[in-house]
């Protein structure tokens, strides 16, 4: 966390300085003569009611306009059916705002944001509407017609989480300003970086930088703007009954390019998930100071939510008085941990005065499963344990690419509720099984569930931080266990799956023995010109002792009650001393036996771990 923390102070500081000097340099080129000053007005009716304090905040749609980076860690806070605290994801937010800005000027917004897992994408436009005034000719009498202005802005954002804490973010604009049919246009672009730790964020951004607007012969600079920010959330130091209210106090430092740094400073409590009332200031400014709004949350919070925003900003310098209204909808829910620190992770509450449940206890309510799984889609499914040792059995259906074992991001929901599960049980052994459809050879399909399973595991190990321990070797069955037929595309579908077997804890050397060898693979050892024989079994495997055999010289391994997953096959190898390996199942006598085939005698060692075992081959 310290490297992170001064990697993000080092990119501000750097942006910053960056900043002093670009805003310098404009400065004495051209003061005072930026454009497209519509850029300066304040998007989102939560931020303007913050005093505009969102820098280091940013975790909602509006980020792309305050700090681009933070539309990676968007989340909102609330307590799963375990009373565990937990961080709502969405799919999907969609953004709208108006601003009823000085006399007949208005301002609109609509954005769109996507989270795709470790990146997110934005969308948004904003349309300022500078109202009308009367021709008049030179005498200054009234022509009859009148002259609009209007300004539109479409943007383009994207954010990309570089590390657990750290995310970084750019948006690039069109702006296009029409002043009495008179046109121009430009691009701008913000770049942004946030930290975000358990108990503090802290950002940075760049704002409209790039090409200038020219109307006929005058040419303006775009409003650059440099902000650092922090954000502090003070009930992240009290107890988890109080996770549903939120009291959050945010600063920012900004620098435009009049050359006037000012500080805004802001707050905002959320009480019950209902209700949201904030307050800010604007430090420094010529025609804004005191700001206020209000936010209501509606919805089932399970599908959707609804969020509307009001904030009122008086200004003082010409008399009126500033609304803007905001609305938020957020779908396509992604409940689960956060692959990352929580936005704001509470430390954990005081022990209750009741007595504490055992493990045992928790894993004997299964309906805590169901209320995870919830109404998934399918994708997941609780079948029936096939032994007395286990706790709960899975079938999850992950989709992939063609020939592919890449996690695709579309499956990450998924992902992250057997995640959820698996922490229920963080004492427990668990065993990954893949399988697919009928769709190419059997031997190839073993390979391709193995690699599937394998790389589920490692997703799982990355992201959901389950303990690599925990996890058996995975197995891949391949097609050999469907169910359902694969004469159509339904069955098909049913067969391509992933097994989750979860164990009761404790048990270990009573996971069920293995019965099947799925697989054989020759391969380098670690040691120059050593060989490893690595053999995966479905279920645990005792350790065997080999002997060998001369003229020619062999090393064999017999495999009592286990039968190969395919009848023999030989396996050629230019590696070390092995020629070949020759597997060949004995179903009369129930078991296997693997020769490897040597062009010297060498010494040898049997490792087994789990339901795998390695033949160290020294040269």
């Amino acid at each position: 966390m310290k490297q992170i923390l001064r990697i993000a102070l080092i990119m501000a500081l750097s942006m910053f300085a960056w900043g002093s000097v670009s805003i310098a340099v404009a400065a004495e080129d051209d003061a005072g003569t930026d454009g497209a000053a519509f850029m300066k007005v304040a998007l989102g009716a939560r931020q303007a009611g913050m005093g505009e304090a969102f820098t280091g905040l940013a975790d909602d749609g509006y980020a792309i306009q305050y700090n681009p980076a933070g539309i990676v860690f968007m989340g909102r806070w609330r307590l799963d059916a375990v009373g565990n605290p937990m961080v709502r994801k969405w799919n999907w937010e969609f953004t709208f705002m108006r601003n009823q800005w000085m006399d007949d000027t208005n301002q609109n917004y609509v954005g769109l944001v996507h989270p795709m897992g470790d990146w997110a994408l934005s969308l948004g436009a904003i349309y300022f509407d500078e109202g009308s005034v009367d021709e008049r000719d030179r005498m200054g009498n009234l022509t009859g017609s009148s002259a609009s202005a209007y300004d539109a802005v479409p943007s383009l954002g994207i954010a990309y989480r570089l590390s657990k804490h750290l995310g970084v973010g750019v948006t690039g604009r069109m702006l296009y300003s029409n002043i009495a049919d008179e046109t121009a246009t430009g691009f701008s672009a913000d770049v942004g970086l946030l930290a975000n730790f358990e108990t503090f964020m802290i950002g940075a951004s760049a704002q409209n930088l790039g090409s200038t607007l020219q109307f006929l012969e005058q040419s303006d600079n775009n409003p650059m703007v440099f902000r650092g920010g922090i954000a502090i959330p003070l009930l992240s130091w009290v107890s988890q009954p109080a996770l549903k209210s939120d009291l959050v106090i945010t600063s920012d430092i900004v620098y435009r390019q009049d050359n006037k740094p000012y500080f805004n400073v802001g707050g905002e409590y959320v009480w019950n998930d209902l209700l949201a009332l904030r307050g800010g200031y604007k430090a420094q400014t010529d025609i804004e100071g005191l700001t206020l709004g209000a936010g209501f949350m509606l919805g089932d919070r399970d599908n959707y939510e609804l969020q509307i925003d009001y904030a009122y900003a008086p200004l003082d310098v010409i008399q009126e008085d500033m609304h803007r209204v905001s609305l938020t909808l957020r779908f396509g829910p992604q409940l689960g941990k956060t692959r990352t620190a929580p936005i704001m992770t509470r430390p954990p509450a005081p022990a209750p005065p009741a007595p504490v449940k055992s493990e045992r206890e928790i894993l004997a309510q299964p309906e805590r499963v169901e209320d995870i799984v919830g109404t998934d889609d399918e994708s997941i499914e609780i079948v029936a344990p096939e032994s007395a040792e286990e706790w709960i059995r899975l079938r999850v259906r992950i989709n992939f690419d063609f020939d592919k074992s890449d996690i695709r991001p579309d499956m990450e929901p998924t992902l992250q509720k057997v995640g959820e599960i698996l922490r229920l049980a963080p004492n427990s052994m668990i065993q990954l099984e893949g399988h697919t459809d009928a769709i190419g050879s059997e031997a190839y399909n073993i390979g391709l569930s193995y690699r599937r399973a394998t790389s589920v595991m490692d997703w799982l190990i990355k992201h959901e931080q389950i303990a690599k321990k925990n996890f058996l070797k995975p197995v891949g069955y391949g097609e050999t266990r469907p169910i359902a037929p694969n004469s159509t595309a339904e069955g098909r579908w049913m067969n391509r799956r992933v097994v989750v077997i979860v164990y009761n804890p404790g048990v270990k050397n009573n996971v069920k023995p293995a019965t099947e060898l799925k697989d054989v693979q020759v391969r380098s050892g670690a040691l120059g010109g050593s060989v490893e024989v690595a053999m995966t079994f479905d279920g645990m495997i005792q350790p065997q002792t080999p002997f060998s055999l001369p003229n020619p010289e062999r090393l064999v391994i017999d495999l009592p009650g286990v039968l190969a997953a395919f009848e023999s096959k030989t396996i050629p190898s230019t590696l070390g001393a092995v020629q070949q390996v020759r597997v060949m199942s004995h179903q009369e006598g129930n078991f296997t036996r693997v020769v490897l085939d040597l062009t010297k005698p060498s010494s040898y060692e049997m490792k087994v771990e789990d339901n795998q075992a390695i033949l160290l081959i020294s040269p």
